[in-house]
């Protein structure tokens, strides 16, 4: 089949790789998969993913939980200023991290409004270390 959204792709994709909670394990389970198709390869599909940023911040982040002055400056940022990146750094500071966070903005804009920001929020560059030095690094999230 096919899934309307890259986001739909990556729960699904999560769901058959980490085991569930209260939900028997899969015997299929994937072992592992590659994301580099996931990741737009032309200017178009970069354009149109900044563009998303750029209007769900401009239509949920007002007030005191503003990130960018306009539309054109938040298009200009993250043309220019922030490293496209790919989804296997999805949660680093670039733009796909903010691209992933822009599906929880409107569910929560006090939390997430700071993760599509100039600053990233928690789309920020982590060092190898940040990872191995967490309790159990190689468990799934829950």
């Amino acid at each position: 089949g096919t899934f309307p959204s890259t986001i739909l792709v990556l729960q699904y994709l999560y769901g058959a790789v980490c085991p569930i909670r209260n939900i028997p394990t899969r015997e299929n389970a994937i072992q592992s998969f590659n994301l580099v198709p996931l990741d737009p390869h032309i200017n178009e599909e970069r354009q149109a993913k900044i563009n998303t940023i750029c209007n769900v911040t401009q239509r949920f982040c007002t007030g005191t939980l503003q990130q960018y002055s306009s539309f054109n400056d938040c298009q200009q940022l993250l043309r220019t200023q922030i490293p496209y990146g790919s989804y296997d750094r999805a949660d680093q500071g670039n733009v796909i991290c903010r691209f992933v966070h822009t599906y929880f903005v409107p569910l929560l804009p006090s939390v997430r409004c700071p993760h599509v920001s100039p600053t990233g929020g928690a789309c920020t560059d982590k060092t190898i270390d940040f990872y191995y030095n967490q309790t159990n690094f190689l468990a799934c999230a829950h």
